[in-house]
């Protein structure tokens, strides 16, 4: 039962607050998104939606993704999924339901400005990189510039392979305006590439037992 969920959640909140500034509670549908977002990739069908009253709005599609070659277009407005009204979906729910493994199938109910009945897509979901580096360029021929919106489970490789890329510079920017933060081990593998040897990276205070 949803409502029991939703109580049984808020108990649990209440409880992991009690714990430090630091720790969170996140329902499985929270910990679906998060794994999505840092594990480098994610099956979906490559749409970007607004809330717009009681629709979602398609805003921008990925390019050559599967919502694109289904007949998807910028400004539709999404009423249905798996025939589930959006509005019945809550909120932290509408990604992880738009979202699946790939080669698995949505139907999508959509409203077009000009077309007088509504439209059903059923779309097959494909896997969509999710990258941690955005740009990597050479800013002179003694710099670079890498910049990184996360840190996921690919990062450490994607950063040294830009580094490769980039011929190795001597010296380097690396852009972690905007990054969300995201997998431990990974800022550590990161700090480990650049800082000498001996450094102390990390250091974390162990609960009494």
């Amino acid at each position: 039962d949803r409502s029991v969920s939703r109580g049984l959640g808020d108990v649990y909140k209440r409880q992991v607050q009690q714990l430090d500034p630091h720790t969170e509670y996140a329902s499985a549908a929270e910990m679906a998104e998060f794994w999505s977002l840092y594990r480098g990739k994610f099956g979906g069908i490559g749409i970007q939606t607004q809330w717009i009253r009681d629709s979602l709005v398609v805003t921008s599609l990925l390019s050559g993704g599967a919502a694109e070659e289904a007949g998807i277009r910028p400004d539709d407005r999404i009423v249905r999924v798996d025939g589930r009204t959006v509005k019945e979906i809550p909120a932290s729910e509408l990604i992880s339901v738009m979202r699946g493994d790939a080669g698995s199938k949505v139907k999508i109910l959509v409203i077009r400005r000009g077309v007088c009945q509504p439209i059903l897509y059923e779309i097959v979901r494909r896997e969509i990189p999710l990258p941690s580096v955005e740009l990597a360029y050479r800013v002179d021929s003694a710099v670079g510039y890498i910049k990184l919106i996360r840190f996921g489970q690919t990062t450490m490789r994607e950063v040294q392979r830009a580094y490769e890329e980039l011929d190795r510079p001597k010296e380097l920017i690396l852009d972690l305006r905007g990054n969300g933060g995201g997998l431990l081990d990974q800022a550590i593998a990161l700090s480990g590439f650049f800082l000498p040897k001996g450094c102390l990276l990390y250091t974390s205070d162990a609960a009494d037992e």
